[in-house]
């Protein structure tokens, strides 16, 4: 299970003893990102070339390796939690979102919500989401008119509420 730091970075330790168990002196407790053998391990250690541009300034040229970028050396994994606020009652999470692109729904389970391992960008749906809005009797249309007065249903139209990736979000789904 990967857990989200307050800088939304992964941090995932696998512990090495079990609850209800003695523990002793100089024992491992948890392996992590930052150990390696029980022994702390920060940072790696790379060559790089600096050049200033005419000798005095510092933000001009540093030089890496591009191993360093295929490899990927030097990723890090961030996790972003979205929520949404879904009432009891007349609100529905579904996939069926009228008047909206296919390819906005793509990413929706059966139950409209998104399915793990999905990779999305910005504007993708992560909760499909309708919630009713009652509609003044004088825009109604000709038929919905003569439904109310034949059948005495009312007639109600949904509003799209989804949950949506923020602009600058992409990625995979995790939890």
């Amino acid at each position: 299970m990967y857990q989200r730091s307050n800088k939304n970075t992964c941090m995932h330790q696998k512990p090495q003893v079990r609850r209800g168990k003695c523990i002793k002196k100089g024992q491992i407790l948890a392996y992590g990102a930052a150990t390696v053998g029980g022994e702390l391990a920060l940072g790696k250690n790379v060559l790089v070339a600096y050049m200033p541009w005419e000798g005095y300034n510092f933000e001009d040229a540093v030089l890496i390796s591009e191993r360093l970028v295929y490899e990927d050396i030097y990723t890090s994994f961030h996790i972003r939690k979205y929520e949404i606020q879904i009432n009891q009652g007349p609100e529905r999470v579904t996939n069926e979102i009228p008047h909206l692109e296919v390819h906005l729904l793509r990413n929706l389970d059966k139950n409209g919500i998104v399915m793990l391992g999905s990779w999305v960008e910005t504007g993708d749906i992560l909760v499909g989401k309708l919630t009713p809005q009652m509609v003044k009797e004088s825009s109604y249309a000709p038929e919905d008119r003569l439904l109310r007065t034949i059948l005495g249903m009312r007639v109600y139209t949904s509003k799209e509420t989804c949950l949506k990736l923020p602009i600058g979000g992409r990625g995979r789904v995790m939890m």
